[in-house]
C-alpha cells in the first residue's frame, strides 16, 4: 500500500509522539519523574517531565533519542548538540499565547540536547517541537549535587512536547505595508511588505530608549528577554529617516555604500537566532531604500558604475538568510545591469 505525502507525514508525526507518550508513562511508572507540567491555551499546549534515573535502567532514554534521530527526516528543523561542544549554540522555543513565553535549550555546556521541529500536517500554520536533554550527575557543576563516594550515577534531564502557532509563520504573515520590487523587464511591482517595519525601526532608536545604556563607540546595548543585546543606534535611526536625493553619481554611490554597510551591520549586530525578527526588519528597510535609490537615481550613473553596483548587489545577497531579501537583490542587480 503506497501512502499518499499527507498520510506518510501523518504516520511519521506519530513516531515521536507515539515515543513520548510511551517513555512519559515508563517514566512515571518507575516513579522516576521529579517533577512533570502540562499546560494548555489557545490553540496549543505544553507538556514536560524532568526526569532522574539510574544509570544502568537508562536504556528509554537512548530509545527516545534514536525515535527522535529517525524522524529527523521529515522535521523543518533541528538542534543536536552534544556535551563538551558547540557551547554557545542554543535555542530559543515560543510558546503561550501569542507565543508570549519561550524556554532556551542549549545552555549547559556538560548536557547533550535533542530538538525537532515537525509541521502539523493537517494545519501548516501549526508545529510540534520534541525535545530531550540528559546528563550524567558525575557531570554536574555544584559539588553539592556531584557524585560522592557510593552514590549511583544517575541520568537526569528533562523531555517536553510543545504545539502551537508557528512563530515563522506568523512573522511571515503580518503585512500592511508596501515594498516595491524592480521586475526583470524592467516593471515595478508593489508588494505587501512585513508589518511595523517603520515601528520596528524606530523601535530601535527611539521605542527603546528608556532601556538603552549608551556608550563612547555608537554602540548600545538593550535587554530582550534577559540578554543584553547590542545594536547601532545612530545607524538604526539614519536609516529609518528618509535621505536626501543624490544629485550625481558621487553621491549615489557615497549613499548606497552606507546602506551596504547598515545592511552589513544589521547582520553583525543580530547574529543570533531570537534575533532574527529585528534583523529581517531592519535589513528589508534598508533593501527598500536601496531599490527606490536604484530605481529613481540609476540614471546618474554611467555603464561602469552601474556595473559596478550590480556586482555590490550581488555580493549582499550573502549578508542574508532571507529568501525574499536575497531575490530582491537579486532582482535589483539585474536591473543595474542593463
Amino acid at each position: 500500500m503506497i501512502l499518499s505525502g499527507t498520510a506518510f507525514a501523518q504516520k511519521t508525526i506519530l513516531m515521536p509522539q507515539q515515543a513520548f507518550e510511551n517513555l512519559a508513562a515508563w517514566l512515571t511508572a518507575n516513579d522516576y519523574v521529579a517533577t512533570s507540567s502540562k499546560k494548555q491555551y489557545d490553540k496549543g499546549y505544553v507538556v514536560s517531565y524532568d526526569y532522574a534515573i539510574p544509570a544502568r535502567k537508562a536504556k528509554p532514554i537512548e530509545t527516545y533519542n534514536q525515535a527522535l534521530l529517525a524522524s529527523n527526516k521529515i522535521a523543518y528543523s533541528s538542534m543536536i548538540k552534544k556535551k563538551g561542544f558547540y557551547a554557545d549554540k542554543q535555542e530559543r522555543i515560543a510558546y503561550g499565547e501569542k507565543n508570549s513565553q519561550n524556554i532556551i535549550f542549549g545552555a549547559h555546556k556538560e548536557r547533550d540536547y535533542n530538538l525537532q521541529y515537525f509541521r502539523d500536517p493537517k494545519d501548516s500554520t501549526m508545529r510540534y517541537v520534541y525535545t530531550l536533554v540528559w546528563y550524567s550527575s558525575n557531570d554536574e557543576n555544584n559539588s553539592w549535587q556531584s557524585k560522592k563516594d557510593g552514590d549511583e550515577e544517575l541520568i537526569k534531564g528533562s523531555i517536553y512536547l510543545f504545539y502551537g502557532k508557528d512563530p515563522a509563520w506568523e512573522r511571515a504573515h503580518r503585512v500592511t505595508g508596501r515594498a516595491t520590487i524592480i521586475n526583470p523587464d524592467g516593471t515595478v511591482t508593489e508588494i505587501d511588505d512585513l508589518k511595523g517595519l517603520e515601528a520596528d525601526l524606530n523601535s530601535l532608536s527611539d521605542g527603546l530608549s528608556s532601556m538603552v545604556v549608551s556608550s563612547s563607540d555608537g554602540v548600545d546595548s538593550v535587554v530582550v528577554n534577559g540578554q543584553t543585546v547590542k545594536y547601532w543606534k545612530n545607524l538604526a535611526k539614519k536609516y529609518s529617516a528618509n535621505e536626501p536625493e543624490p544629485k550625481n553619481s558621487a553621491e549615489f554611490l557615497t549613499q548606497l555604500n552606507n546602506l551596504r554597510a547598515a545592511f552589513k551591520n544589521a547582520k553583525d549586530q543580530y547574529r543570533w537566532g531570537f534575533q532574527s525578527q529585528l534583523r529581517r526588519n531592519l535589513q528589508t528597510g534598508i533593501a527598500n531604500k536601496i531599490i527606490k535609490l536604484c530605481k529613481n537615481h540609476g540614471s546618474l550613473l554611467n555603464a561602469e558604475e552601474k556595473k559596478f553596483c550590480a556586482n555590490t548587489l550581488s555580493k549582499m545577497k550573502k549578508d542574508t538568510d532571507d529568501d525574499y531579501l536575497q531575490s530582491l537583490l537579486d532582482l535589483t542587480a539585474r536591473s543595474m545591469s542593463r
